[in-house]
């Protein structure tokens, strides 16, 4: 093995030992009982400083010859298509992006042992690589379904430290020549870009063979999950899923939220309970629980026990003045038999029978099925005190699902 003044000492072990404290919030399952040949272990910045020592004064690659391994977590896999033959691992020293010789075979959430022997350590136009992974042959899976909680960051506070590293880019928008425009067009590789209200701006790398690239891009502001990348000195983002851009704040100096709801503090299969909204069976049993959609998306979902069901999720009170919209995002699943609307009511009392009410359906956009999220248009809203009803009716045997997400309520310009 070649001289390397890289450290590698007692403490390295114990440092894997305490890898995914933080943010990571599950501990690795024991190995299968199969050979495979751990040998000392490390942590992605010892990699680092082995590039810093080997590879960075002569700018050739390193080829690891021995048994040495980490403990990482898988953070982007190529299924989406945004990447391809590539994943993206960390642990919590770093980050580091793998070059696969065959697309798959690991995916995101997998908690990994990966064995460095025969792999190579390269710099690709600023970003470190490790190349000629096998699948089989130098990773050891541990656990799936790991979930790596994504650092918040703002575009101004973005290193070098977070490259390859999974973030959540806060209070960002798409540029206004993107907006409306598609993420890619097919079979290319194409660059968007995000900017915050104080003029700072990311690269978003998007395949024209990843899953969303046909879906508009929207015009609102908000946050995206993502894996950093660097070409150069740029900074790009990778997306991982369509359902991880959560954009539905009004752009930057537009207009005012009145009022919003991302679900965020649902809990999976508990009946939404609010300060202020009413969750309410009126025929049936079933009511609005929170869920989680793909992404680890928060959400409200509704869904039919194949009897006849009518169920209201009514907001608190608003008051509305001049010139005020709202707008929310649904999917839906198996909708035969049953229909979901939002309605408004002026002279409904807040009380445990909405149905006595009289109720105005808005004309809002509806999903229809899982395949994306769907926006339900600018609804435009009455003056005056008014409830905001979602209701849902199903007939017997209907086995229908709505999912509803990102309320918000707002004073246009």
């Amino acid at each position: 093995m070649e001289k390397i003044t890289y450290k590698i000492i007692i403490i390295t072990i114990v440092l894997s030992a305490l890898l995914f404290s933080g943010c990571i919030h599950n501990n690795f399952d024991e190995p299968p009982e199969k050979e495979f040949p751990a040998g000392m272990v490390m942590t992605i910045q010892d990699i680092e400083q082995i590039y810093y020592d080997s590879v960075a004064p002569t700018m050739r690659p390193y080829k690891f010859k021995d048994d040495f391994s980490v403990y990482a977590v898988v953070t982007m896999d190529d299924k989406s298509g945004n990447i391809y033959k590539n994943a993206y691992i960390q642990d919590a020293t770093k980050g580091i992006n793998l070059r696969l010789l065959s697309s798959g075979g690991i995916y995101e959430g997998d908690s990994i042992l990966l064995n460095l022997r025969d792999l190579v350590l390269s710099d690709y136009n600023g970003m470190l690589q490790l190349d000629s992974v096998h699948v089989d042959n130098n990773i050891l899976k541990l656990k799936t379904g790991v979930y790596v909680v994504p650092e918040k960051v703002r575009i101004g506070q973005i290193t070098d430290w977070h490259v390859s590293r999974l973030i959540e880019v806060e209070d960002v928008q798409f540029i206004n020549s993107d907006v409306g425009n598609i993420y890619a067009n097919p079979d290319v590789s194409e660059n968007r870009t995000l900017e915050n209200c104080n003029g700072n701006t990311l690269i978003v790398r998007n395949s024209g063979y990843s899953n969303f690239a046909s879906e508009i891009i929207p015009r609102y502001r908000g946050s995206i999950v993502g894996v950093l990348g660097k070409y150069g000195t740029d900074y790009q983002l990778y997306i991982r899923s369509i359902d991880e851009v959560k954009l539905v704040k009004p752009r930057c100096g537009e207009v005012d939220t009145i009022f919003s709801e991302t679900f965020d503090e649902t809990v999976r299969d508990v009946p939404i309970d609010f300060t202020g909204w009413k969750n309410i069976g009126e025929t049936g049993t079933i009511k609005w629980v929170g869920t989680v959609l793909s992404g680890n998306n928060p959400a409200a979902q509704i869904k039919n026990d194949e009897n006849e069901n009518t169920s209201w999720l009514i907001l608190p009170k608003q008051t509305i003045s001049e010139n005020v919209a709202m707008k929310f995002v649904t999917l839906a699943y198996n909708v035969a038999g049953a229909q979901l609307q939002v309605l408004i009511s002026a002279d409904y009392n807040g009380g445990d029978s909405p149905q006595d009410a009289n109720w105005t359906v808005l004309p809002a956009t509806i999903a229809t099925s899982l395949e994306s999220r769907v926006d339900s248009g600018e609804i435009d809203l009455p003056q005056g005190e008014i409830y905001i009803a979602f209701k849902f009716s199903a007939a017997t045997s209907s086995r229908a699902q709505y999912f509803l997400d990102d309320i918000i309520i707002y004073l246009k310009d």
